[in-house]
């Protein structure tokens, strides 16, 4: 299963039975950084944007997201942290949520990261978190 049809899969799951979607989505979607083949690290990111788009509900345009889709709606890690601050910055983001964990790994410099891009790394656990934060709506 591809990490789109996960990601659509968990949100149509996650509302129903308030939801019953019919009918076809046709899907335009851009991203800014390094994605791995299976684009895995972008289902926190779409599973987000099907729950915004089947509840009505408009996510903040300066904040995005990386991050895997557990089964559970926790945020899975992800590998280059510091590259996706980068490119956040340069797509024009204030605010990038990350996975619990992952904004203090060894490797990253979160005070010279956030000094060069100005981006503010913000970690959150679940979906559910990150969801009230990227459109100011309690799912």
């Amino acid at each position: 299963m591809s990490s789109i049809q996960r990601a659509f899969r968990f949100a149509v799951e996650r509302l129903a039975p308030s939801v019953r979607p019919t009918g076809t989505l046709s899907l335009y979607a851009t991203f800014s950084g390094p994605l791995n083949a299976e684009g895995a690290t972008a289902e926190a990111a779409l599973a987000i944007g099907f729950l915004a788009l089947l509840k009505g509900d408009h996510l903040k345009q300066d904040i995005t997201i990386t991050g895997t889709l557990e089964g559970d709606g926790r945020i899975g890690q992800v590998a280059q942290v510091a590259e996706k601050t980068t490119a956040a910055a340069r797509a024009g983001y204030h605010v990038l949520l990350v996975p619990r964990g992952q904004f203090y790994a060894p490797r990253v410099n979160r005070v010279s990261l956030n000094l060069e891009s100005n981006v503010l790394v913000r970690e959150v656990e679940t979906i559910e978190e990150a969801y009230e934060i990227m459109t100011g709506k309690k799912l």
